[in-house]
């Protein structure tokens, strides 16, 4: 283990939620001018709390911005995309998004979002949280279908290749498999002692797929005959996973974030036919991911680098404390003896809520990650490559997303639209720099 990572903090830019209904109403002539507030903050600096003075223009079309006290702020190409800086906080023009549309409310009364999903494959969403429903739907609207089925929060879901059928864990105990054409559930699989908190489908088809829970065993089912086929026990309670395989038919990486605030990295097999069921743990290798805090690890994900120079994974880590650990995982594992820790190459920071969503984005070459809190604050940032000379310096803040309240969210993208879902069961869309 070497010298610690310090934390790289980055800025965050709060903009009144109302702000296109303010410009809606001042387009309409119901106010002649309006103030809407804009705050940026930074660990370590004073913060800004700007005021932007709206107007109507005196030609007639359109409205004028007139900002002041420390922050910059002017509109885009897009209605719903305003540009922030603050030259005091050497923040440069920033994307600041508002939603796409009016969100459509999916639990009404019945508690917030917890988990968001898009399929690459049939243009669909999927959403589950707090009520024990799963809800899914095309992108182009409509009435969503309810899948019934588990009795406690719904703590994540997954689409399968098809994109025509998902996979959902829950509080309940249970893993399950739901149609997404007409709400069915084929198999349910059981084992887990105590609450269920994350799944991976295991490339390239999906036969296998991959929970973590907090009894502190990961294990490997068989979709086919409901079997679990691998188990892996720990010593701690598990809060999230992550799985990828580099080429089809070679063994399956994982990577599980415990509640000690440690990551490990193992192989697990595959299986071309339906294996045998298993209940005992075999021992594997294991390369611990120490991030350097106890905080627990509640999110995490992965990237395979695949361009020029660079090989391997890069895997990122989201703590309670909201930092954002990000780890360089060889392309090999036989390079690392058992017992050796790897340790972040770089360590992010916007705030000290904690991360609720976690996700890589963006190319091979030039990746970002998309992130949320427990306050709300969805972003993506820029993630410099782990060979980068001073990779603290190209850490930015690339694009906001505004207009809900501070609460929960978990967010999900494409390249093309970012979702995010948040406390009060609601969804929003938003256009994104990645998909201009």
């Amino acid at each position: 283990m070497t010298t610690p990572s310090s934390t790289q903090f980055l800025p965050r830019i709060t903009v009144q939620e109302t702000l296109p209904l303010v410009i809606q109403e001042i387009n309409d002539g119901t106010h002649s001018a309006e103030d809407v507030w804009v705050s940026v903050y930074k660990e370590g600096m004073n913060s800004v709390h700007g005021r932007v003075r709206i107007t109507a223009n005196e030609e007639g079309e359109g409205v004028g911005f007139d900002p002041r006290d420390g922050v910059s702020f002017q509109p885009s190409d897009s209605s719903s995309t305003f540009l922030i800086s603050s030259p005091s906080m050497s923040v440069p023009p920033t994307p600041v998004h508002f939603p796409l549309s009016t969100p459509f409310k999916l639990q009404k009364g019945k508690g917030g979002i917890d988990c968001l999903a898009l399929s690459l494959k049939g243009n669909r969403w999927a959403a589950g949280g707090r009520d024990g429903m799963v809800r899914v739907g095309q992108r182009s609207g409509g009435r969503a279908l309810e899948c019934r089925g588990h009795v406690g929060d719904v703590r994540g879901i997954e689409f399968f290749p098809s994109g025509e059928v998902i996979l959902t864990c829950s509080s309940d105990l249970s893993l399950k498999v739901f149609s997404a054409l007409d709400g069915s559930s084929p198999r349910t699989l059981t084992g887990h002692t105590r609450s269920i908190t994350s799944i991976s489908i295991l490339p390239p088809l999906g036969r296998q797929v991959l929970s973590v829970s907090l009894d502190g065993t990961l294990r490997v089912w068989d979709v086919g005959s409901g079997n679990c086929v691998t188990l892996e026990r720990f010593d701690k309670p598990i809060n999230a996973v992550t799985s990828w395989s580099k080429e089809e038919g070679r063994e399956v990486e994982a990577v599980a974030g415990l509640d000690n605030g440690t990551a490990v990295w193992l192989t697990l097999p595959t299986f071309s036919s339906a294996p045998t069921p298993s209940t005992t743990s075999t021992p594997r290798k294991r390369i611990v991911l120490n991030t350097q805090s106890t905080s627990p690890i509640l999110v995490i994900s992965h990237h395979v680098l695949t361009s020029g120079s660079e090989s391997g994974t890069l895997t990122a880590t989201g703590s309670r404390d909201g930092v954002v650990s990000l780890f360089h995982l060889p392309e090999n594992s036989l390079s690392i003896k058992e017992g050796d820790e790897l340790i972040p190459y770089l360590k992010l920071q916007r705030s000290t809520d904690s991360l609720t969503s976690l996700s890589f984005s963006g190319s091979s070459s030039n990746p970002s990650i998309l992130l949320s809190t427990s306050s709300g604050l969805p972003c993506r940032l820029s993630v410099p490559l782990p060979n980068s000379t001073e990779p603290e310096t190209k850490v930015r803040l690339v694009e906001e997303f505004a207009g809900g309240d501070c609460e929960s969210v978990v967010i999900v993208g494409d390249g093309e639209e970012i979702w995010t879902g948040d406390g009060e069961g609601r969804v929003w869309r938003y256009k994104s720099v990645e998909g201009k």
